[in-house]
């Protein structure tokens, strides 16, 4: 079908683009478009121009002009600064015979719209990620207070309630009367209690922040993690923290610590595994995190799932210190998580 010269005429001069060209020397040969009404130029105005005395003072479009003059063909948004408009061209370098470049042509379209709604987008997600890191740390620095308060007031209370019983149960069987068996045997009991109440108080506060993380650093803190996850679950780890040197600042090992301990959560509750490896290495003045089961691996498409909390929570923490996160498939099988802070 013959396509009908005065419909594509129509179609230049009715929709918001530009047609251009210019030759090596970056002179204008074509000018139009009903776009050129946004720049404030009328078709053909600036042919016989240079395109780099037009734009001058517009760095972007004078070096997109440069990338096609040396032969390259593609599609960049320019910014044209004194209007305040944003424009998506594709340029065409145009060969001669021997291979030499005889001109440039392109077609240009107002994104201008389109590029501000990305970056308001982009600056609500910025202020996004700002809150949720801040609410995390916020939740870190509660749960420091709590597990300090759980462990000083009730484990006080506990052990002046033991040694208070201790005492009495003594001054029973010191007496010179015989002391009832059943009091003693209550006191016994009793004394059982407080210290199974102890022992819990202690571990509720270590699951809540480990006093590790904060004394003596993220690797002591995840060792004492690893041995309790081995008992709870019976899944055989490996722990290798011998890359681990350096001091860092507390909110990236705050960080790599929670990672570590959703990963493992997950190792528990879904992959099946019996054997979990975790590394711990400095890389380049960054925390480097690796996890590796053999399980039965991540589902295809798991890990961009939006309702995956916990793979998003990890991916969070990692990027919004800068760092990197990953979860695929592990060398040997299995599932790999690996991250950075």
């Amino acid at each position: 079908m013959k396509q009908d010269p005065g419909f594509l005429s129509a179609a230049v001069h009715l929709a918001p683009i530009v047609l251009f060209s210019f030759d090596p020397k970056g002179t204008f040969s074509v000018s139009d478009g009903k776009g050129l009404e946004i720049l404030g130029l009328k078709p053909g105005e600036v042919v016989g121009q240079s395109v780099f005395d037009v734009y001058r003072d517009e760095p972007s479009v004078v070096e997109n002009c440069r990338r096609a003059l040396a032969g390259e063909e593609f599609t960049a948004i320019s910014e044209v600064r004194a209007l305040g408009l944003f424009w998506e061209t594709h340029f065409v370098p145009v060969r001669g015979q021997g291979g030499a470049i005889e001109s440039v042509v392109g077609v240009a379209v107002n994104v201008t719209e389109r590029v501000r709604e990305e970056r308001r987008i982009q600056a609500s997600n910025e202020s996004l990620q700002a809150l949720a890191a801040r609410l995390r740390n916020v939740q870190e620095e509660e749960r420091k207070r709590i597990s300090r308060e759980i462990h000083d007031e009730l484990g006080q209370a506990c052990a002046a309630l033991k040694i208070d019983l201790s005492s009495l149960k003594q001054r029973l069987a010191g007496d010179g009367a015989s002391p009832d068996a059943k009091v003693i045997e209550q006191l016994s009991g009793m004394l059982a209690v407080i210290d199974s109440t102890s022992q819990r108080i202690r571990d509720f506060a270590q699951e809540l922040r480990p006093a590790e993380l904060d004394d003596i650093g993220l690797g002591a803190a995840l060792e004492w993690h690893v041995r309790r996850f081995e008992e709870r679950t019976g899944i055989r780890c490996v722990l290798d923290v011998t890359r681990l040197s350096g001091v860092t600042s507390k909110e990236k090992e705050t960080a790599i610590f929670r990672i570590a301990q959703e990963a493992m959560m997950n190792v528990a509750r879904h992959a099946g595994a019996r054997h979990l490896r975790i590394e711990l290495a400095r890389d380049d003045g960054r925390i480097v995190l690796v996890c590796d089961d053999d399980g039965t691996g991540i589902a295809p498409g798991k890990a961009a799932d939006p309702r995956s909390l916990g793979i998003i929570g990890m991916r969070e923490r990692a990027l919004a210190l800068g760092g990197t996160f990953e979860i695929g498939p592990a060398p040997q099988g299995g599932t790999r998580v690996r991250a950075s802070a």
